[in-house]
């Protein structure tokens, strides 16, 4: 059932020519064998894709058209998820990636839904927030060690770069993400922490690349999984 406010703003984007229409959604799911009558369109925080809930088993991402970088993170979600589940990393696995394009003009994705919701709700007073951070930690020491080979002749993993000068935190400003003080504690951070990551471009690993509150999944108090996988490359872990 949908709410008003979620009827207002599935109309609007439906007026906007984004939404992929009914019928579309429902032949995907009959594709690959769901059942088109349980999905769900999720509200949410990302701009890349659209995301359908199937029932409480699988989630549905279809990219938003005319995002510049919405195919091109399906692609890389398709040869990162794999690997990395298979390295036995905390994430959904990925159950079907279709770029026949018969159906939409797309890539598109069906994962198995991840228990529980995002980090980005959750306060740090709330008594396991300590347990679920530590834990998330720890998932992501062992994505940099265990996740030493990824195929992928296609070419289609991200290229992860990193701040080189305490600009970056100004260039975020610019963009809308932080205001004044954060610009100048992430700056006087910077500076602290630069001396020790001094030369630690030679350290190639795996990483997600995009590792925010809303990409991580905790359910009754204990970190789950880490999503959305579209940004994901070898690079600099510092």
């Amino acid at each position: 059932m949908r709410t008003g406010n979620e009827d207002m703003w599935r109309d609007r984007e439906v007026v906007r020519g984004r939404l992929p229409a009914d019928e579309v959604v429902s032949a995907i799911c009959r594709r690959h064998g769901f059942d088109p009558r349980s999905t769900r369109l999720l509200n949410q925080t990302g701009l890349v894709n659209w995301v359908y809930g199937i029932g409480d088993v699988a989630v549905l991402r279809i990219p938003v058209q005319g995002h510049e970088d919405a195919g091109a993170d399906a692609y890389t979600e398709s040869v990162a998820v794999p690997a990395v589940v298979a390295a036995g990393i905390a994430t959904p696995e990925l159950l079907v990636f279709d770029d026949s394009r018969d159906l939409i003009d797309s890539p598109y994705t069906i994962y198995r839904m991840a228990p529980g919701s995002d980090l980005g709700g959750m306060s740090l007073d709330d008594p396991s927030a300590s347990h679920v951070f530590r834990t998330v930690g720890q998932e992501l020491a062992r994505l940099h060690l265990g996740v030493t080979s990824v195929p992928d002749p296609m070419g289609r993993l991200d290229r992860p770069g990193r701040w080189v000068t305490a600009d970056f935190a100004q260039v975020l400003q610019d963009k809308g993400f932080v205001d004044d003080g954060s610009v100048r504690i992430l700056s006087g951070l910077w500076e602290r922490l630069a001396p020790a990551v001094e030369g630690a471009d030679r350290f190639r690993r795996f990483l997600h690349q995009d590792v925010k509150t809303t990409n991580l999944m905790s359910d009754d108090g204990a970190f789950t999984a880490i999503i959305d996988w579209g940004d994901a490359g070898w690079g600099d872990p510092a």
